[in-house]
């Protein structure tokens, strides 16, 4: 037996409130979790049940002042009416992204 699954993914671009990337954010999702890369940038990937889902993503400055301080910040991403891609016509049903960009203020 099996289950269908797809999966999430979430590509990302953590910037501050003057509209410039900050590297080396923790991104947490699930039981995934990533650093921002110089750009700002993250992937995450999550495989579940292919409907409907809601991810809470938490997002932390792990190096003190290094790239600044900044607020943690909790945040929801919402996959809504998806629309799969590359599936294997069996329990395999693909994968949907998602691109957000996310603001966090300084302490």
């Amino acid at each position: 037996y099996g289950t269908p699954s797809a999966d999430f993914i979430v590509n990302g671009v953590v910037k501050d409130q003057a509209n410039q990337p900050i590297s080396n954010i923790k991104v947490v999702m699930n039981r995934d979790s990533i650093n921002t890369d110089a750009s700002g940038k993250f992937t995450l990937k999550n495989r579940t049940f292919p409907a409907n889902q809601t991810f809470n993503v938490k997002l932390r400055d792990i190096d003190g002042t290094a790239n600044g301080s900044f607020q943690d910040k909790d945040t929801t991403i919402v996959f809504n009416d998806n629309t799969f891609k590359n599936g294997d016509g069996d329990w395999y049903k693909g994968k949907v992204e998602k691109s957000v960009e996310i603001k966090l203020t300084s302490k």
